[in-house]
């Protein structure tokens, strides 16, 4: 008890049961919300705010003055004032954000789409109520950080610390949701029609940030509905000679000039950088057509996947029907030994995409799961855009600037720290990435003087047949190689004060071709390998800077990043302490093993980890 006796003691005593009171309230919240139950949420946060706020004016009030001088009393007085005030914004925030919810025409099912729109009018009504729950955010943050982290009792060093984890998430997916929810109905075309490139993304025949794009066509968005136009090849479209329309980017014609640079079409997203290839595409449309465009979105077949899961099985005119189990087989293999014509087949692999967007549209979701339904809708879609497999690509500077807030935008990089990225681009001119396997092992070893030291060493496995598959799919479509060959080029993109100690391939030194991008040293190798052959190149890679070491220990961030696969990429992850430090703690997906941090998995999008150290004692 902070004060043991008189009114001050009562004031006290009502404080503590106000606070566990408002702290069970404010899970209860947490949970209805996770559950889709809106209504539920916004009476819970309610109860939880009132009661911060009625522990806070207890905690404030004059008669617990007298404990400010005493040592122990004071500082934790004070302490747990704070921690009212925080708890009390926490919860007005998710209030203000659920209630609005729960107010809307149908409750949380009026974000999801419906009647063959996305809810234009629905994301505009949240748009203040979380720009205030960011503020009210940012507000508990701010009451946080008078609270200090030594010198309290148990009880409230453990209120910080719980505060502290959960607040931390709270801002940061409020920072992402904030500006998204604010630019999105401009991007639906709230104020009028927004005309967009669509591209059907391949994977079985991969590009730097996703897959090579077949089959493309124009896609309108009035009001939230969409309206494609007819689906072309991508050959189709007319070229131009590589330096005639303006680069992307300073670095896009070194890195990609010999691959078409801005001229042509079948090579514009061979860059990791998802602006850089949205950029590309609206410039060589307007070069080749006259016509401007208001963005690039891209879908491969497991985005399709993903809205087929949702909204059921969809028929495709001309074919039948496709679900969510069968799309990816048949749009990345399976569709290239049925239709012979490849301009028939690119049409209808687009048809595909329009028929899975359409029927998404237009049934939205299972109306018997209410709100757990319509937010499993959310999540996906969310879920499908940061995996990489949804792209999009603003030309309106202020949409684009809130799809790189809220981490959607396909960008090169890590924010901060250590970094490493890997990106393959096919060149068989075949299908036969379907069979390709990666798998990415790293140690990584800080260094007492804020450098890292990474080995990093990237197998590719090509798994494809010789024979049993057509041409277009195996090859062979050169006479370099024969049938069940894979080529492509291999491209290991590091921390910009990255450098390369040295790379091999199958334990023999390559020297690599080395160059920038957006300001991250690249070095890229052309790999040739057979039917069931294994290549294994390695990377030795020192980042300067890459941690802040200090007497106290330190925080080591590293960023992976790599496009999506059929296949997904395997990684076996370890971070190793500093010499004379421990590993002191790991954030998930981390784990701590044997004294070091270490993932294993198939990691999709980005992936942040951060490890901190203490000195051995």
């Amino acid at each position: 008890m902070l004060v043991r006796c008189g009114a001050g003691g009562w004031l006290a005593a009502g404080a503590r049961a106000d606070l566990l009171q408002a702290r069970a309230a404010a899970e209860r919240g947490l949970g209805a919300a996770m559950e889709g139950d809106v209504d539920g949420a916004a009476a819970a946060f309610g109860e939880a705010r009132d009661r911060f706020r009625r522990a806070e004016g207890r905690l404030g009030n004059p008669l617990l003055a007298v404990a400010g001088p005493v040592p122990v009393a004071g500082p934790n007085l004070r302490a747990v004032r704070d921690l009212a005030a925080a708890g009390g914004d926490v919860a007005e925030a998710g209030e203000h954000v659920t209630a609005t919810v729960a107010g809307l025409p149908g409750g949380i099912g009026a974000l999801a789409p419906s009647g063959g729109a996305l809810p234009v009018d629905a994301l505009r009504a949240i748009g203040p109520p979380v720009s205030r729950a960011r503020e009210l955010l940012d507000r508990a943050a701010g009451a946080l950080d008078r609270v200090p982290s030594t010198g309290l009792v148990a009880q409230v060093a453990d209120a910080r610390t719980a505060l502290a984890d959960q607040l931390g998430p709270a801002r940061e997916s409020a920072a992402r949701a904030e500006p998204l929810v604010r630019a999105l109905p401009a991007l639906l075309g709230a104020d009028g029609p927004r005309r967009y490139f669509f591209g059907a993304a391949q994977p079985a025949e991969l590009r730097g940030n996703t897959g090579f794009i077949g089959a493309y066509a124009v896609l309108t968005l009035d009001q939230g509905r969409l309206g494609f136009g007819e689906f072309g090849p991508i050959q189709d479209l007319p070229d131009l000679p590589p330096g005639t329309v303006p680069p992307p980017n300073p670095d896009f014609l070194a890195r990609y000039g010999h691959l078409g640079g801005t001229g042509f079409w079948q090579n514009l997203n061979v860059s990791p950088d998802f602006p850089t290839t949205g950029t590309a595409i609206e410039r060589l449309w307007e070069a080749t057509t006259g016509e401007r465009l208001d963005g690039t979105i891209t879908a491969d077949p497991f985005a399709l996947a993903a809205l087929l899961e949702l909204a059921g099985p969809t028929e495709v005119p001309g074919f039948g029907t496709v679900d969510a189990q069968t799309v990816v087989p048949f749009v990345s293999n399976e569709a290239y030994a049925i239709f012979e014509d490849p301009e028939e087949r690119k049409r209808l692999l687009g048809q595909v995409a329009a028929a899975a967007l359409g029927g998404f549209l237009d049934r939205g979701l299972d109306s018997g799961e209410g709100g757990a339904g319509a937010l499993r809708a959310l999540r996906t879609l969310g879920a499908t855009a940061g995996e990489g497999h949804l792209r999009v690509h603003a030309a309106d500077p202020q949409v684009q600037a809130a799809l790189e807030a809220a981490g959607l935008a396909g960008g090169l990089g890590g924010a901060d720290g250590d970094y490493l990225g890997v990106f393959l681009n096919g060149a068989s001119g075949s299908k036969i990435d379907f069979y390709l396997e990666a798998g990415l092992e790293a140690v990584v070893r800080p260094r007492a003087d804020g450098s890292a030291a990474t080995e990093a060493v990237l197998r590719l496995r090509n798994g494809a047949p010789t024979t049993g598959e057509p041409p277009y799919t195996i090859g062979p479509n050169s006479p370099r190689v024969t049938a069940g060959t894979a080529e492509l080029y291999a491209a290991a993109y590091l921390a910009p004060a990255g450098r390369l100690a040295g790379v091999t391939a199958d334990g023999q030194a390559v020297a690599g071709r080395l160059g920038t991008e957006l300001g991250h040293p690249v070095v890229e190798t052309f790999e040739t390998i057979p039917s069931g052959a294994v290549r294994t190149l390695s990377y030795g890679i020192v980042t300067d800077g890459a941690w802040q070491a200090s007497q106290d220990g330190g925080t080591y961030r590293l960023t992976l990043q790599h496009q999506p696969l059929i296949r997904p990429l395997r990684l076996d992850l370890v971070i190793e302490p500093p010499d004379g430090m421990e590993v002191r703690s790991a954030e998930a997906p981390l784990e701590i093993v044997d004294g070091r941090a270490r993932y294993t998995g198939e990691p999709v999008g980005n992936l942040p980890l951060e490890v901190r150290f203490a000195p051995i004692r």
